[in-house]
């Protein structure tokens, strides 16, 4: 009796050691097949969204997918929602493109995956918006998904404002007015203007204290 449980396990570890290495020899080929299927799902979507089809983009969602607005901050759920989204958007901001660069997917399991990288919004007479997004994808009936997308505002144009948000009060009409000088008019509706004013402002102290200018420190 011993020696036929020692025969079989003699016949059968073979065969699961081939079977394990089978399986994980397949396993990076599998992965390496569905990373390209949701590099070119992500391709699809921005075609279709540049095309304003709103129905092919609801398409690329999930069933039950929640979709946030990213501008009203309002959530919907399923396709029928996301299309009437999009709809309105497109409606709003009909010259709207996008742009979307994948970085990179890890997969949490053979049917769930984390796409990360950066989205670019383009509209006419706008500067262009960047975003660093997250999605999950799924897997469903062979075709991959989103399933949840989050995202994260580009922080550079926020932190320049930040940082010149004390000369915030300079914009606006300003008159320069002395017993000595004639009547100066300014119009800063800009930034740059009221940075211009600022320097111009600082050359002119500068030169009534008799310092060279570009030697102030």
């Amino acid at each position: 009796m011993m020696k036929f449980r020692f025969l079989r396990l003699v016949l059968v570890a073979p065969l699961y050691l081939i079977a394990t290495a089978s399986v994980s020899a397949q396993q990076p080929s599998n992965q390496s097949t569905d990373e390209a299927a949701i590099r070119k799902t992500a391709a699809s979507y921005v075609e279709a969204f540049n095309k304003h089809d709103a129905q092919a983009l609801a398409d690329h969602w999930s069933p039950d997918a929640v979709y946030t607005n990213r501008t009203t901050g309002e959530e919907v759920v399923g396709r029928a929602a996301i299309a009437e989204q999009f709809t309105a958007q497109f409606k709003e901001q009909p010259g709207l493109k996008l742009e979307v660069t994948v970085t990179s997917v890890q997969f949490v399991s053979p049917n769930v995956a984390i796409e990360q990288g950066t989205a670019k919004m383009l509209a006419p007479n706008a500067e262009p918006e960047e975003t660093e997004y997250s999605a999950v994808d799924v897997k469903r009936d062979g075709k991959w998904l989103l399933d949840r997308v989050t995202d994260e505002a580009n922080e550079t144009k926020a932190s320049h404002y930040k940082q010149l948000e004390k000369l915030e009060w300079m914009v606006g009409r300003w008159v320069d007015k002395d017993d000595e000088v004639s009547i100066v008019t300014a119009e800063l509706g800009t930034w740059a203007g009221a940075i211009g004013a600022a320097i111009h402002g600082a050359e002119q102290a500068w030169a009534q204290a008799g310092v060279p200018a570009g030697s102030a420190s």
